[in-house]
């Protein structure tokens, strides 16, 4: 069942504070219609490397590389917090997951590829699509959403829009999406730890919440930084099944 809501202002300081202070690997392919500009006002960082169209195997391969590299390099430079990809980009972010190369928090808007990038246990992923998006439907996007990845770590926000989404084109909007993927990553990082250990959990955070609840003090690992928290073990409450929210225009 989707749930409406609307968007009055943004989460608490403290988690818009901690936003401020991210590096984002962006897919260069796709960005457009002004979202990356956003971003940038958003977030200390947004890195694009150059990378060839998403059209063949053999291109999506190479942009792949061309990410990873980005990836591996950044763990020295404290790495990166966020994947963000736009439409076609999309597929080049889906073999970047499911190929584990990226394990941080991911927002994907009006992107191609959902099946895949959903399709890969303990990761956070927040899509942001139009019910008019002709590109790739609704309906499918909901379907990859209802029923794939971990319970608890997929969220779909919808918007009375097209492929364009022209909608999420406000700071305020930009923002939202921004804190949904830092929460859902708290509990990912839990779910990454037993999934690692051989373990099967499931990810804990209150529906309506709008902060994230206290955690212990969280450990940390040696590695990159992937999506900001390093890899450490986090108290789980309470049961969430994977969230849909529509914000009517």
């Amino acid at each position: 069942h989707t749930q409406h809501t609307r968007m009055e202002g943004n989460s608490g300081d403290g988690v818009r504070g901690e936003v401020s202070g991210w590096r984002v690997l962006a897919v260069q392919k796709g960005l457009g219609g002004g979202k990356e500009a956003i971003l940038r006002t958003l977030v200390r960082e947004v890195v694009t490397p150059e990378i060839p169209e998403p059209t063949t195997d053999e291109s999506v391969a190479e942009g792949v590389s061309v990410l990873h590299n980005a990836i591996t390099e950044g763990s020295g430079q404290s790495g990166f917090d966020l994947l963000f990809a736009v439409s076609r980009g999309g597929k080049v972010a889906a073999q970047l997951i499911q190929k584990g190369l990226w394990t941080g928090p991911t927002l994907l808007i009006s992107a191609l590829g959902t099946t895949m990038c959903c399709n890969k246990p303990g990761q956070a992923i927040v899509l942001a699509h139009g019910t008019e998006d002709g590109t790739n439907p609704i309906h499918r996007v909901r379907e990859d959403a209802e029923t794939l990845g971990t319970k608890g770590l997929i969220e779909l926000v919808e918007f009375d829009d097209n492929h364009s989404l022209q909608a999420i084109n406000s700071a305020t909007t930009f923002l939202d999406l921004l804190q949904r993927a830092h929460r859902l990553q708290k509990a990912a990082v839990a779910v990454q730890f037993h999934l690692k250990h051989g373990r099967e959990t499931t990810p804990a955070l209150a529906p309506e919440a709008t902060t994230a609840p206290s955690a212990p003090a969280a450990s940390k690992a040696v590695g990159p930084r992937y999506g900001g928290n390093p890899a450490a073990r986090l108290a789980l409450f309470g049961e969430l099944t994977n969230k849909q929210t529509r914000i009517d225009s």
